[in-house]
């Protein structure tokens, strides 16, 4: 991520990653909200190859949560990845 000085102290982005996060830090707790404009996965038959693209094109984020029971309480499938051998 590169960023150069902008205005009033603070900070441009200029250069970056695929994940965009913005939080806002409210007196409630953080807002936050994300786009991955270049999918979450490099399988092209995979549903998250591309989902998020069209989103991005129209500077659009979704929101996002840390309260690990919303995740857990939303989520499609839960899992616990196994590493593979790489050789």
């Amino acid at each position: 991520m590169r960023s150069t000085p902008h205005k009033d102290g603070k900070v441009k982005g200029e250069q970056g990653e695929s994940y965009i996060e913005l939080v806002k830090f409210t007196t409630q707790g953080p807002e936050i909200e994300s786009v991955n404009c270049y999918g979450a996965s490099n399988k092209p038959e995979s549903e998250h190859y591309a989902d998020q693209a069209e989103m991005f094109l129209q500077q659009k984020t979704k929101p996002m949560t840390l309260d690990k029971n919303k995740v857990y309480a939303e989520a499609k499938r839960v899992y616990h990845p196994v590493v593979q051998d790489l050789k």
